[in-house]
């Protein structure tokens, strides 16, 4: 079974689809200063945000940036799984 790998912005992107589906997308497109119509086209892949858009979205979405048990602050690429080659992205 393969495993789609998916990065930051899928995440969000799939994050924006579920407040769609639920109608609860407009306040967090006014609260982001962006029309409630390019949150729907990003949610559906159309469009893209730029990235100060998607940081506070993530914001928005998440709070504060997630640290890990060892309170380093997790970068992009131990959010994906993706860590470059010699460096282990998990505790060992």
């Amino acid at each position: 079974m393969t495993e789609i790998e998916k990065n930051g912005t899928d995440v969000l992107r799939e994050a924006v689809r579920v407040r769609v589906k639920t109608m609860r997308y407009a306040g967090l497109a006014r609260d982001l200063s962006v029309a409630a119509e390019t949150s729907v086209a990003f949610s559906e892949g159309r469009t893209t945000l730029p990235p100060e858009i998607l940081s506070a979205l993530a914001k928005q979405l998440w709070g504060r940036p997630r640290r890990a048990r060892s309170g380093h602050r997790l970068a992009a690429d131990d959010v994906t799984g993706a860590a470059p080659a010699g460096r282990c992205s998990a505790p060992v």
